[in-house]
């Protein structure tokens, strides 16, 4: 059976260490179906810029302005949608640390056994 196709969007304000430990954590899930994508939401595309050097597989999308969480999410699945056609959507902040390779996997076993639900959430803990 095909794996799902699932677009992880990322989106981040200034958050350039942040969202490369978030990307370099990505890249080590044993799901290969995905394709990851991060909005710049800092209005100058710096960050784009480091984040297509040293990535080069993770789509890049550049907002002119600041926008905010929701309004730079929304722009990145709309754009998703044209482009890639995903199964599924998954929203990470630019602060997430994936600790399991399976996390993925897990998550998508899990929503499509049920039949009723269209937003899934991970458990969420703090290191220390």
């Amino acid at each position: 059976m095909k794996e799902p196709k699932v677009a992880i969007i990322i989106s981040s304000y200034n958050q350039e260490k942040l969202v490369q430990e978030n990307i370099r954590n990505l890249e080590k899930t044993n799901y290969k179906n995905y394709k990851i994508y991060f909005v710049d939401d800092s209005g100058n595309g710096k960050i784009a810029v480091k984040i297509a050097k040293n990535f080069p597989k993770v789509k890049i999308i550049v907002n002119a302005k600041n926008s905010g969480f929701s309004k730079s999410y929304n722009l990145g699945i709309k754009l998703v949608k044209k482009e890639y056609a995903p199964e599924w959507f998954l929203i990470l902040n630019d602060d997430c640390e994936l600790r399991d390779r399976n996390w993925l996997k897990n998550l998508l076993n899990f929503s499509q056994n049920k039949t009723s639900g269209g937003i899934f959430g991970c458990k969420i803990t703090y290191p220390g």
